[in-house]
């Protein structure tokens, strides 16, 4: 699924979709993260990696 039709389908700018798959993100918003989730049928542990600093 392309970042553009995944914002579509959670009604949020394409921007946001590309800002969260980026590597300068350090906050987003729990219920963007949440939509994102059920609309990938993922849990959010699938879709945030944590790296050391």
């Amino acid at each position: 699924m392309s970042q553009r039709e995944l914002a579509r389908l959670i009604n949020v700018r394409p921007n946001t979709i590309s800002h969260l798959c980026s590597d300068k993100v350090n906050s987003a918003y729990f219920d963007t993260l949440e939509q994102i989730c059920r609309t990938l049928n993922i849990s959010l542990n699938e879709l945030l990696v944590l790296e050391d600093d």
